[in-house]
């Protein structure tokens, strides 16, 4: 990778575009990230802080997908690249996270982060479109499996339910209240 994480995440910080997930979250990504060399892809990149993170630790293309609803999302994600000086790593994609997998051909990516609409049936359809997209042997990232979200949830139960190739690796809990809640999950997609 370009650097290790203690200095990407000062930069980041820097530069003011620090990634949402826990400090834990954070170095688990980057970790993994420095690891894989097949283009990755986040779904949901917001203001684009995990994606910088992964460029930091990858020398892989990096497509941040978001469709940008949010007051100046695209705007501060598209700054944030620039200012990162990853812009010709990372590849930001204006558009709805599951019409955005049609672009890219199957088993193209090694990793897959999906952290984009968190309602109703969005999860699921993000799930189904993205899944072909990993490589055998590529990892599933899937952030906020909890109570809390419960479109989340149920997305990625019914997704599990219907597709058997991916195993677990990890997860990232987080107590809310007098709940424990998977914040973040991570899957690999079976070589099978």
């Amino acid at each position: 990778g370009y650097m290790e994480y203690v200095e990407a995440k000062t930069f980041l910080h820097q530069i003011d575009a620090v990634s949402l997930m826990d400090e834990a979250e954070r170095e688990y990504i980057f970790t993994l990230a420095q690891n894989i060399n097949d283009p990755i892809a986040e779904v949901g990149c917001c203001y684009g802080g995990t994606s910088i993170l992964m460029a930091l630790a990858s020398h892989a293309e990096i497509y941040a997908i978001d469709n940008g609803a949010a007051s100046n999302q695209e705007e501060t994600c598209r700054r944030n690249i620039e200012n990162s000086g990853c812009k010709d790593s990372i590849h930001f994609i204006q558009e709805e996270a599951d019409l955005s997998a049609n672009a890219f051909a199957n088993e193209y990516f090694g990793l897959v982060f999906i952290d984009a609409d968190h309602e109703r049936e969005h999860p699921y359809l993000d799930l189904t479109a993205w899944a072909p997209k990993l490589k055998k042997g590529g990892y599933l990232l899937i952030d906020d499996f909890s109570v809390g979200c419960p479109g989340v949830t149920r997305g990625v139960i019914r997704f599990l339910t219907e597709h058997h190739n991916f195993t677990y690796v990890t997860s990232f809990e987080r107590t809310s209240g007098p709940h424990r809640q998977v914040k973040l999950l991570v899957l690999q997609k079976n070589m099978i």
